[in-house]
């Protein structure tokens, strides 16, 4: 991470971790960790029709009690 980016007011070498008020602090887009596309969201909607498949599948082929 280049210097530039952290605001960071405590002393060089002081070993207690920053508190609140003086943690780094960078921008929002050099924060993001992840790209922004489209796969995530085609996975989540595949997966979520694979299950409510699943499930149809499980209610009708539950044999029902014979009374």
């Amino acid at each position: 991470m280049p210097a530039e980016q952290l605001d960071d007011t405590r002393p060089r070498g002081d070993p207690r971790p920053p508190t609140h008020d003086s943690a780094p602090v960078m921008a929002p887009t050099p924060a993001r960790q992840g790209k922004a596309d489209n796969r995530v969201r085609y996975i989540l909607g595949i997966g979520l029709v694979l299950v409510v498949i699943a499930f149809v599948a499980v209610y009708f082929g539950t044999p029902t009690p014979a009374p």
